[in-house]
C-alpha cells in the first residue's frame, strides 16, 4: 500500500490566558502529496470536556466563537476549488505543500489555535486519523463526525465488504474546464469507469450551514454545467431523523436531478438501491490501475 506524506497539528484552546490552561480540542491532518486530502475535526461546545473548563454560558459561547472562527477558515480557504492568486495568504491554499504552517502562523495569538505540524508517512489516512485524535484529544471525547462523512464512512465500508476498492477511485479531483487544469479543480469522494466516469459525491450540506452549503452547492453545479465528457453524478445522502435538514437535502438534490438527466440521487438508507449501485460496479466496473483526474 502506497504510504502518503502528511503534516497534523492539534488544535488547542486556551480559555483564559490569565491561567494559561491549555487544552486539546481537536486535530487537522493535510496532504497534498499525491492528491489533496484534508481531515479535521473539533470538540462540539456541547462536549464534556468544553463544559468541564466553562464557567459560565458566556465561556461557552467564546468557545463556539473561536470554533466556528476556525471551522470558517477551513471550509472557505481550504476550498478544493482553489483558483490560484499570488496575492492571498498561503494558507489559502490547500493545494500547497506547508498549508499546515501558513495556517498555524496566522492563527498564533487567538484563543483557538493549532500546534507546530508534525511530519507523517500512512498508508491508511483516516487510521491515522483516528489514532492521532485519541492520543492527543481523548477517545472518550470523540464526538460523532459530520453527518456526510458518516455516510462517507459507511460508502467506503460497504464498498470495502463487498471487495470494490480495486474498482473504485477516492479522493481525487477532476479538471472539467479546459485550459484551466492547474488552477480549478472539483473534489469527487469516490468514482468508477464503465467506459464512463460515474462520480459518487456524499451531499454536503448542514442545517443553517451558510457560506459552507454555498460553496458546496456552487462545486457540484460547476462540475454538472462545465464537465465535457460523458460521466453519471450520483448524489449520496443520507434521511435522518431530522426533518429540517431532510427537507433541505431533498430539495437541493432534486434541483440537480431537474437540471440534468445525468444526476442520479442515491439515499444510503435504501438499501436495495445501493445494493444495486454496488451490483452494477462488480459487473460493469474496470479495474483502476492508475490516479485519473
Amino acid at each position: 500500500m502506497e504510504r502518503k506524506e502528511c503534516w497534523y497539528s492539534v488544535i488547542r484552546y486556551c480559555s483564559d490566558p490569565t491561567a494559561g490552561e491549555i487544552i486539546n480540542v481537536g486535530l487537522i491532518l493535510h496532504s497534498s502529496s499525491d492528491m489533496h486530502i484534508l481531515r479535521h475535526r473539533l470538540l462540539d461546545e456541547n462536549n464534556v470536556k468544553i463544559k468541564g473548563i466553562a464557567n459560565t454560558k458566556v465561556d461557552l459561547d467564546m468557545y463556539k466563537i473561536s470554533k466556528e472562527y476556525i471551522e470558517y477558515l477551513l471550509e472557505t480557504t481550504t476550498s478544493k476549488l482553489f483558483i490560484q492568486d499570488e496575492s492571498q495568504e498561503e494558507y489559502n491554499s490547500a493545494f500547497e505543500r506547508y498549508y499546515l504552517h501558513g495556517l498555524y502562523k496566522s492563527l498564533d495569538g487567538e484563543k483557538m489555535f493549532i500546534s507546530e505540524p508534525t511530519f507523517a508517512k500512512t498508508g491508511d489516512v483516516d487510521q491515522l486519523f483516528d489514532s492521532l485524535f485519541a492520543t492527543y484529544v481523548g477517545s472518550k471525547f470523540m464526538i460523532a463526525e459530520h453527518r456526510e462523512m458518516n455516510v462517507k464512512k459507511y460508502l467506503r465500508n460497504t464498498f470495502e465488504e463487498k471487495h470494490l476498492m480495486k474498482k473504485i477511485r477516492k479522493d481525487f479531483t477532476v479538471k472539467p474546464i479546459i485550459g484551466l487544469d492547474d488552477v480549478i479543480k472539483v473534489p469527487i469522494d469516490f468514482g468508477f469507469k464503465n467506459g464512463v466516469w460515474n462520480f459518487m459525491q456524499v451531499v454536503s450540506l448542514k442545517h443553517s450551514g451558510g457560506t459552507r452549503n454555498t460553496d458546496w452547492f456552487a462545486k457540484t453545479k460547476l462540475l454538472i454545467d462545465t464537465y465535457a465528457d460523458d460521466m453519471k453524478l450520483y448524489l449520496m445522502f443520507q434521511t435522518t431523523q431530522d426533518i429540517e435538514s431532510n427537507i433541505e437535502t431533498v430539495q437541493v438534490v432534486d434541483f440537480f436531478r431537474k437540471s440534468d438527466e445525468r444526476v442520479v440521487p442515491l439515499d444510503i438508507t435504501d438499501q436495495f438501491k445501493l445494493d444495486l449501485l454496488c451490483q452494477r460496479i462488480e459487473n460493469e466496473a474496470h479495474d483502476l490501475t492508475e490516479l485519473v483526474s
